[in-house]
């Protein structure tokens, strides 16, 4: 079955696909894993497929390039907390889809803290509580997640009594998804579309891969692959049996040479104002630091003891005082840098890439705002590329905004507020074209289209100066 844009984070992809001269695209075979949260044989069949079978397909590149993974959330309405963390994996692949795996396997670990008789006595509320926790755990931000999640104690009219949070029609997409394919239990594998009778004693006691059968494991026959899974203890150094394998094959599959410019990373710089321009910022600021430590902490305490007019102390007072605040002011909003953070899905290939930032990037995607505090300290504001709202304030150096208050709220009185207003330079570094088989440091087109997107959906610059 398909899998939409925005559940791009379901889908786990071993290596990029090989680049070959040919109309024919490359196609992998997909292995969907129904799986519950709260179900004890999905947790033992997810923990296999970390221990056992991600690593033999990640030693083999003949596997690993005709392998993809998909994660079908799968709702058992017998467990009454299977929806509330069902719903707490579709709040992380809104806000951070590259920490989606990473978050179910901390899920699972926790999975006992959510069976029925620990969370009898707590309310909905709570539990997302507990769930945000675990998803802070993995770097992914757990007041967000809770936003998504909670459900408010009084509603604003009569029709809001019942409508679910932020993310139920989600959930409502991928519980009709699975309604389609007519999955029942957990865990239901689907191979190519087929499924499969994997048995729901597939987990860390219950899998077996033999050296002497392993080969059966995604083994391509012309544009077959044939997938078998055996039920017997769990191999004790998957390495070695994936070694073993690896050498029956000699002589199988020829070894493709991975292009240097498909190893798309995670975090990818989009924007870069330029070394000379953000070395000359941060002296300045240093600089107006020193000038108004000078004053205050030199020439005002000598002139007070001189018993100077209080006239002549308050002017020299300015004189180290003004310039710093002047230069704070006018210059907080620069970015000297800006990164976007790419799901799995998007970074196979450079092709991949330019279909997902141009066609499929949702306004969720997670994007980190580097700016300079006032002694030239680099901060650093993670937000969602929908943020961006255009404006021209502070006599046009701010021509970018965003809304911090749900941010703020969750900050300590004694922490810097949040960065709400940037001033991103129509003309960044100018980067040269990569050379063949590297890759470009920085990739300024990404954030055009961002900015592209964000004018259509917001309109022409507005916000007072």
């Amino acid at each position: 079955m398909a899998l939409p844009p925005k559940f791009a984070g379901h889908k786990l992809l071993f290596a990029p696909p090989p680049i070959e001269p040919s109309s024919v695209p490359h196609a992998t075979h997909t292995l969907e894993l129904y799986l519950d949260y709260t179900c004890p044989f999905s947790a033992k069949l997810f923990r296999a497929l970390q221990t056992v079978v991600m690593p033999l397909v990640q030693a083999n590149p003949a596997w690993s390039k005709n392998l993809a993974v998909i994660f079908r959330q799968q709702v058992q309405p017998w467990h009454p907390s299977s929806t509330l963390t069902h719903e707490a994996g579709l709040a992380v692949l809104q806000l951070q889809p590259a920490k989606f795996w990473e978050f179910s396997a901390a899920l699972f670990d926790a999975q006992k803290t959510f069976f029925d008789i620990n969370v009898v006595n707590e309310t909905r509320n709570e539990t997302y509580k507990r769930l945000a926790k675990i998803a802070g755990g993995v770097g992914v931000d757990e007041a967000q997640v809770y936003k998504l999640l909670a459900i408010p104690d009084k509603a604003e009219s009569q029709d809001a009594l019942n409508v679910g949070n932020a993310v139920t029609n989600d959930l409502k997409v991928v519980t009709k998804m699975n309604r389609l394919i007519g999955v029942h239990v957990t865990p239901t594998g689907v191979f190519d579309g087929v499924v499969q009778d994997i048995g729901s004693s597939w987990g860390e006691s219950g899998v077996r891969v033999p050296a002497t059968q392993c080969a059966q494991l995604l083994r391509p026959r012309g544009h077959a692959v044939v997938f078998r899974l055996y039920s017997s203890k769990t191999p004790s150094s998957p390495s070695k049996i994936a070694e073993e394998v690896s050498k029956r094959q000699a002589g199988g599959a020829a070894k493709t040479k991975v292009n240097p410019a498909a190893d798309i990373p995670e975090r990818i710089l989009i924007y870069h104002a330029g070394t000379g321009r953000t070395t000359f910022l941060a002296m300045l600021k240093v600089t107006t630091l020193f000038i108004g430590a000078f004053f205050c902490c030199v020439a005002i305490p000598s002139y007070i003891k001189a018993d100077k007019p209080v006239e002549e102390t308050a002017k020299i007072a300015l004189c180290g005082v003004v310039p710093f605040l002047f230069v704070t002011y006018t210059t907080s909003p620069f970015v000297t840098h800006m990164h976007i953070h790419l799901p799995a899905a998007a970074r196979t290939s450079r092709a991949v890439l330019e279909r997902f930032v141009r066609a499929g990037m949702p306004p969720s995607t997670p994007v980190t705002v580097t700016t300079m505090s006032a002694i030239g300290k680099p901060r650093y504001s993670t937000m969602q590329a929908g943020d961006f709202v255009p404006a021209r304030q502070r006599f046009g150096l701010v021509n970018y905004t965003r809304n911090t208050a749900a941010e703020n709220a969750s900050r300590k009185w004694y922490e810097l507020r949040a960065v709400s207003r940037f001033h991103v330079p129509d003309a960044g570094v100018k980067v040269s074209k990569a050379k063949k088989g590297e890759r470009n440091l920085v990739e300024p087109w990404i954030w055009d289209v961002i900015k592209e997107k964000v004018a259509k959906r917001n309109g022409p610059p507005g916000g007072a100066s």
